[in-house]
C-alpha cells in the first residue's frame, strides 16, 4: 500500500488506516525511538512512545498531505521530537549539576 492509499484510508476509515500504518511503520518508529532512548529508557517506555506517535498520527490524519512529506515523514518527525524531549527530561533528572559546582571548572 502506497502513501496516497494509506492516507486515503486513514481519512475514510481511521481505525483501519491506523492499523495499516502501524503494520507498515511500527518498526521504523521503534527503531528511531530505540536509537535515541536505549541508554535512558526501558523497553516499555519506548513502546509507549511509539503508541503516542501513532496516536498523534490518528489525531492529525486530516492535516497530513503528501505535499508536506506524507505519513512516513510525519511519523519520523514526531518520533524524533518526542524521543529528544524524553531524553532531555531524563538527563535533567538523572544528573542534576549546579553551574556553581567546581567540576565544571578545571583549574
Amino acid at each position: 500500500m502506497n502513501e496516497d492509499m494509506l492516507l486515503s484510508l486513514l481519512k475514510k476509515k481511521p481505525e483501519k488506516g491506523l492499523q495499516a500504518a502501524i503494520d507498515k511503520y511500527s518498526g521504523l518508529v521503534y527503531h528511531i525511538a530505540y536509537g535515541k532512548l536505549k541508554n535512558v529508557c526501558v523497553k516499555e517506555d519506548i513502546e509507549e512512545l511509539a503508541g503516542d506517535v501513532f496516536f498523534a498520527l490518528y489525531e492529525n490524519r486530516n492535516s497530513i498531505t503528501t505535499q508536506k512529506g506524507g505519513i512516513k515523514a510525519f511519523l519520523c518527525t514526531v518520533t524524533l521530537r518526542k524521543a529528544v524531549d524524553i531524553y532531555r527530561k531524563s538527563c535533567k533528572t538523572a544528573y542534576p549539576i549546579s553551574l556553581d559546582d567546581d567540576i565544571l571548572i578545571n583549574d
